[in-house]
């Protein structure tokens, strides 16, 4: 769980201020070594469930957790 601290509005740009998580991009973590489908689908799912909340608090969401 991340902690959210202050969801805000400045000359009409939304901002989000969460604590801050040191460690690997994601990127970075699938390629450290091989992982199982269940590891990467329990990773992913995590992901999606938090993008997920986000959405449903009509929180604005960046696209950048698509794959590049």
């Amino acid at each position: 769980m991340v902690h959210v601290y202050q969801v805000g509005e400045v000359d009409d740009e939304v901002f989000v201020a969460m604590e801050f998580l040191t460690g690997p991009t994601l990127r970075q973590w699938l390629a450290a070594q091989p992982r199982s489908w269940r590891e990467v689908l329990a990773v992913f799912r995590q992901a999606g469930e938090g993008l997920a909340a986000a959405h449903r608090q009509g929180w604005c969401i960046a696209t950048s957790s698509r794959p590049t």
